[in-house]
């Protein structure tokens, strides 16, 4: 691949991995579902700031950027395929990048579901 290409690869790749290293929002909703309820409140993983329930509109925008990330991530990787030299590593992040696409799209459903945010 070009040099150029491999930016437009981790350029999206980072706007998923960044938020998910420093705050990890993806994984703290899902195991807070598979946790038990404990002092009336479920656990998480680790402590952050955006699970508190004041900042449930800042929460949906760093899931909705991660989002953003993992789409134009896959896109990119499908629009480059003709550059890349093995398939077999081709077809392996592809499925990796679409399956993380639809577990962030279904965990920024169920927040939003979830949330006391109404839209007008």
């Amino acid at each position: 691949m070009q040099k150029s290409q491999k930016i437009w690869l981790w350029i999206p790749a980072a706007l998923f991995f960044l938020p998910e290293i420093l705050w990890n929002p993806l994984v703290n909703f899902l195991y807070s579902f598979f946790m038990p309820i404990i002092n009336g409140s479920s656990q998480i993983l680790r402590d952050n700031f955006l699970l508190n329930s004041g900042f449930e509109f800042l929460y949906l925008l760093i899931l909705l950027v991660q989002l953003v990330g993992a789409i134009v991530f896959t896109v990119n990787w499908v629009r480059f395929k003709s550059n890349l030299k093995s398939s077999s590593n081709y077809f392996t992040v592809l499925i990796f990048s679409i399956l993380l696409t639809i577990i962030n799209i279904s965990v920024v459903f169920l927040a939003y579901a979830v949330s006391k945010i109404s839209f007008p």
